[in-house]
């Protein structure tokens, strides 16, 4: 029966991904999503409360998927300037790279902006473990006597946080992905350059 249960509850949210992406958050109904996702829209109601829950239950599920893209870095024993690269590199660009790919990407953006303090506390474990993979990688490198930071927890905040308001003030600032790209390495190494041991 939870099988069942979380099948439906997939469902929906897949078919509100489709439709968001498509029609656009406003204009998709609680109506449609059920409709696409081949049932009653009292169904919808009973693993959501509304659209709006649909949208941050979505979002928490990329932060789950993200945190497990996040985590595969570490497989690779890459040194630590291209992990460093790496992690900060596929947070941000996988979230830069739905938002472009999508129709409908700024106003997907802007609505989860509109309810961020929601979808913060809704996705807070999965963001912190992200933080903590980076919060590591300082204290690693630390140890290996490359960085000379005091401080790991509260670096790695302030350089997730950076990153997080950039794309939030910027985000059609940027006309194409190499641009992006550009951007996260440019600010990749002054970051690992100003943590480095002299």
């Amino acid at each position: 029966m939870n099988d069942d249960k979380e099948q439906i509850r997939n469902r929906i949210l897949e078919a509100a991904k489709k439709r968001f992406e498509h029609y656009g958050y406003n204009k998709t109904t609680v109506e449609e999503i059920a409709e696409d996702a081949g049932i009653g829209k009292g169904s919808v109601y009973l693993h959501f409360k509304s659209k709006q829950e649909i949208l941050v239950s979505g979002v928490v599920s990329f932060n789950k998927c993200l945190l497990e893209n996040c985590k595969n870095i570490f497989h690779y024993n890459l040194p630590i300037k291209e992990c460093f690269n790496e992690l900060i590199k596929t947070r941000f660009l996988t979230i830069y790279q739905y938002f472009a790919s999508t129709p409908h990407g700024y106003e997907i953006f802007g609505a989860i902006h509109s309810m961020k303090d929601e979808i913060i506390k809704a996705a807070e474990f999965y963001i912190e473990e992200q933080k903590k993979l980076l919060i590591n990688l300082i204290e690693k490198a630390n140890q290996q006597g490359i960085f000379n930071v005091d401080n790991p927890k509260k670096t790695a905040h302030w350089i997730f946080m950076s990153f997080h308001f950039a794309m939030i003030a910027n985000f059609d600032w940027f006309k194409s992905e190499s641009e992006f790209i550009d951007y996260i390495e440019t600010l990749v190494n002054l970051y690992y350059n100003g943590m480095l041991k002299h």
